[in-house]
């Protein structure tokens, strides 16, 4: 057999144990009074090992070096665990998982310095390409994790002031650092398109099948966050002749182009708006069920502000 194939497929087992047990963990890690296995179908194991095979493969980023792609990826199937099974992102997996991608970056800089150009974020801040390597890639870690964080908490508040619904969780935010500490900024920003193409597909599938408004966005954001690190130059590719192509168009059709997808925007602002009473009573409604559900704080924890809580990480 081919050594190559071989080694995909080893990975491919063991990502398979892994997501069997990020599946067993997923209540451990929430904190739950009721440690049940979550879901009733192995899909996680079925999602990680196709994850972690697709990671081995030569390609994307830090493709000389599978172990940055591998550590992402079970960092991502563990978060994917917890936010399905009770919409919750604990901060063990997410602020963990961002010191885990700044050693990395200083471990392995080149990988994260030369993908997708990121060297230009570097220089637009003025650090000199002498400076030691591992400086650069931690550099480059810190700027894409303080910029992911950053620029969701800041699309959060600006949906809740247009909307009067704060669909979105300090918890998804934290993620979004996750990955830019991991990929850096570049391939951050890249990853919110697949992450919202996936998001608004599972939420329509769900609208459709259960009724209900409120899905779990980190998984979406995961998803986001593999495909930039395996495909992004392929996308940003994709996404270059997009734009020629739409800049060739007639002018007429363009402004049209261009007012449709403002008047869309517009009316599901406004459907939002409409319904936040609703929408809002459904997200206090999940979380007063989440806060029953979990084990009673300690004594080290008793009185703090609970950034953990399920109020300010869904």
């Amino acid at each position: 057999m081919n050594p190559h194939l071989l080694y995909v497929l080893r990975l491919a087992l063991i990502g398979a144990v892994w997501g069997h047990l990020a599946r067993r963990a997923a209540p451990w890690l929430i904190g739950l009074r009721e440690r049940e296995l979550p879901f009733r179908w192995p899909w996680l194991e079925a999602l990680s090992m196709i994850a972690f095979g697709i990671a081995a493969l030569p390609v994307g980023f830090s493709a000389p070096l599978p172990a940055v792609r591998i550590a992402l990826v079970a960092i991502l199937i563990a978060t994917i665990a917890t936010d399905v099974h009770r919409k919750i992102l604990p901060d063990l997996l997410t602020f963990g998982g961002t010191l885990v991608g700044f050693a990395f970056a200083a471990w392995r800089p080149q990988a994260i310095e030369g993908y997708l150009s990121q060297w230009l974020t570097l220089d637009n801040l003025h650090l000199p390409r002498t400076l030691e390597p591992s400086l650069r890639g931690l550099a480059l870690a810190v700027v894409g994790a303080a910029a992911g964080y950053l620029l969701l908490n800041g699309f959060r508040l600006l949906m809740a002031l247009a909307t009067g619904v704060d669909g979105l969780g300090g918890g998804d935010a934290k993620l979004l650092m996750l990955t830019g500490a991991f990929l850096g900024p570049h391939t951050m920003v890249l990853s919110l398109l697949p992450a919202c193409a996936i998001g608004t597909v599972v939420g329509v599938i769900h609208r459709l099948r259960t009724g209900e408004p409120h899905v779990a966005f980190g998984p979406a954001l995961a998803g986001g966050a593999f495909v930039a690190m395996i495909a992004g130059e392929t996308l940003l590719d994709l996404l270059w002749r997009l734009s020629l192509g739409l800049l060739a168009l007639p002018p007429a059709v363009l402004i049209g182009f261009y007012a449709f997808l403002l008047a869309l925007l517009a009316v599901v602002l406004l459907r939002l708006r409409q319904r936040s009473k609703l929408y809002n009573q459904i997200l206090d409604d999940d979380f007063a069920s989440l806060e029953a559900e979990l084990e009673p704080p300690t004594e080290s924890t008793a009185g703090t502000d609970g950034e953990g809580r399920p109020k300010s990480d869904p």
